[in-house]
């Protein structure tokens, strides 16, 4: 078997190596310390095409593959794992399941500004009581007739009170349990989204981490992912994919912290 990069992947590694050493790793303790949001970063990275690397060219996007995104992610978290984190999360749960499940309507409006960094997105799945049991949501959702309403509580948002676009799942009625499930794009900046003060982190802290209120939150009927009642689904497969750039998070940090400690 040949492990060996191809071009492109070689050329993204190499890429965001270089942009990792020379502008991530040098303010990463400050921004740790401050707990500072590197707004100056990310406009960089989508720059460079790192917040849509899934993204087709058609919508914006840089449009490389799997191993692409997960040299780039291993590489900014061997520099700021905080920094890894906020730019995986738009990519992996954000912008991709917009793209699987998402309308040619909803991806052409959504896809372009997020791979752009014009806004930074996010997922909206954990509640207070509904951690690792998803099928257990509460946060309800009602057909207004010409739009879905949401009202509920999530927990340890990422990019929560900096992001725009939020993959959100709510249940019509509980007593459906999965089946009730559905996952919308939710716009944040309207008034019945209210961001809580950001968590006090050990680390991580850079990466913006909240509790969110969502009090008859409006999302229009064309912005449901899927067909509704498959929430559940897709929050699953989003979930699967996502854990790829986790363990690639895991291995730039394993890697920072054993060239540390031979350091």
């Amino acid at each position: 078997m040949d492990f060996a990069l191809d071009e492109q992947q070689q050329m993204v590694l190499d890429m965001v190596r270089s942009f990792a050493a020379e502008r991530v790793r040098p303010g990463a303790a400050e921004r740790d310390r401050t707990a500072e949001f590197p707004h100056d970063l990310c406009q960089e990275m989508a720059g460079l095409g790192l917040l849509g690397m899934f993204v087709p060219e058609e919508y914006g996007g840089a449009g490389v593959d799997l191993l692409s995104y997960l040299l780039a992610v291993e590489e900014l978290a061997h520099a700021d794992a905080a920094v890894a984190v906020g730019m995986s999360v738009t990519n992996s749960v954000c912008c991709w399941p917009i793209l699987t499940f998402g309308s040619e309507d909803v991806k052409r409006r959504f896809l372009p500004p997020l791979a752009s960094g014009e806004v930074l997105g996010g997922f909206m799945l954990t509640e207070p009581h509904a951690g690792s049991d998803a099928s257990a949501l509460s946060t309800r959702y009602v057909d207004a007739g010409d739009a879905w309403v949401l009202d509920g509580a999530k927990a340890w948002i990422t990019n929560g009170g900096i992001g725009r676009y939020f993959v959100c799942l709510a249940t019509r009625d509980r007593a459906l349990g999965p089946k009730g499930i559905s996952a919308f794009v939710l716009d944040a900046d309207q008034p019945g989204v209210v961001f809580a003060k950001p968590e006090d982190k050990m680390g991580l802290r850079s990466s913006k981490t909240c509790m969110v209120s969502l009090d008859g939150a409006r999302v229009p009927k064309s912005d449901l992912l899927g067909a509704e009642g498959q929430g559940f689904r897709i929050a699953l497969a989003t979930l699967d994919h996502s854990r790829l750039g986790i363990a690639a998070q895991a291995v730039g940090i394993a890697r920072a912290a054993l060239e540390e400690s031979l350091r």
